[in-house]
Parts: C-alpha cells; sequence; structure tokens
C-alpha cells in the first residue's frame, strides 16, 4: 500500500487533479518503479567499479590473478559481468528482474550467470573467496526506496508545493498555484489497482 497526504490550494484544482491522478495512477507507479529498477543496476554497476558495492570493499585479488589479468580489479576483465547485469520488467511492469538473468552469456557465447554466482558467494571449496556486489547494492538501495517512490510520484503528478508528506522530511516547492484562501488536506492511497481519496 503507498499512501500520500498533501495538503493543496484551491477547489477546482483539487477537484481537476484527482480526476487526473486517479486515471494515471496505475503509469505513474509503474515508471517510478521502473526508474528504482534501473537506480538499482547502476548502484550495482558503480559498486563494481569502484570496488565497493553498498560501501563494502572487495577483498584484493592474488598476485597471480593481478599477473595475469595486468590488473588489480576484482570481477572486472573484459567487461561482460558488468554487461550482463541488466533490467528485465515482469508482469507488465508492475515489478522488475535486476541482475544477472541465467540465460546471459559472455562474448565467447559462455553463459555467465554460473560465474556471476561464483563472484557473488564464492566457492565451497573457498579458493575464490565470496565478493559480493549483487546483495550490498541492493541493502543499500532499500534505504529510502519507498520515500523515493512517493516523491517520483509526486513528481509525476505535477504537484507543485507539497505542504506536507505523511512519513518523509523532505518538501517540494516551487508551486504555481494562483488559487488562494481554501485548503483542502488529502489523503491518497492506493492499494490493489485503485485509488482512494479522503478530502478533508
Amino acid at each position: 500500500m503507498l499512501g500520500v497526504r498533501i495538503v493543496m490550494e484551491g477547489r477546482q484544482a483539487v477537484s481537476q487533479r484527482l480526476n487526473g491522478w486517479a486515471k494515471n495512477m496505475d503509469r505513474y507507479v509503474n515508471r517510478s518503479v521502473a526508474q528504482e529498477a534501473q537506480l538499482l543496476r547502476r548502484m550495482m554497476v558503480s559498486g563494481i567499479r569502484r570496488q565497493a558495492p553498498g560501501g563494502k570493499k572487495f577483498l584484493p585479488i592474488s598476485e597471480a590473478t593481478k599477473k595475469r589479468k595486468k590488473s588489480s580489479k576484482a570481477l572486472i576483465d573484459k567487461g561482460d559481468l558488468i554487461r550482463s547485469i541488466n533490467v528485465q520488467p515482469l508482469f507488465g511492469g508492475q515489478a522488475y528482474f535486476v541482475g544477472v538473468h541465467k540465460n546471459s552469456g559472455m562474448k565467447n557465447g559462455e553463459p555467465i550467470a554460473n560465474i556471476a554466482e561464483v563472484h557473488e558467494f564464492g566457492t565451497k571449496d573457498g579458493r575464490i573467496p565470496a565478493r559480493p556486489y549483487l546483495r550490498p547494492a541492493f541493502s543499500q538501495w532499500k534505504k529510502g526506496n519507498v520515500a523515493r517512490v512517493k516523491v517520483r510520484i509526486m513528481d509525476q503528478m505535477g504537484l507543485g508545493k507539497v505542504v506536507r508528506i505523511a512519513g518523509l522530511k523532505k518538501v517540494l516547492a516551487d508551486s504555481n498555484s494562483k488559487a488562494k484562501g481554501f485548503q483542502h488536506e488529502i489523503e491518497g492511497q492506493y492499494k490493489r489497482g485503485k485509488l482512494r481519496w479522503r478530502v478533508a
């Protein structure tokens, strides 16, 4: 369930915006979820490039591996792993898969999902240590994702000045509204594909 509480000015503005929001809410939610999925992918990729997904540094690679690769960077050789991290919509865009799909392959055609799994969890014999890049990025992404989705949705709704957002400290400014002198408190809940409003 996604709840939004705002304060707006002007009766006509309230009526027009309620109708527009109700009509487009599925699109707003789906687009916001898609944006969050792309953000998670970027966090995974940048974590590998920085060698510290979610702020947790990778274990250093062995000297033999450094010589073979001519690089000290873990999980980066020809870029196949980074290229294999992708975003795929599920259920018509209501959910997204973010990560390395089992059908992903390297340039030479070799499946990369098994290699990705070895890097994430390490080998049972300990020969290759775990260097997680999915889980730390996901943990970092989870912090504040609900608040980000709410702000994304309200941005798409075209809200100008948001006086109060339940559960958020962030205030969006720059209202274009000219209507003054009449305030409504609107509470919206989006649940199971339906938008319900209470206007006080």
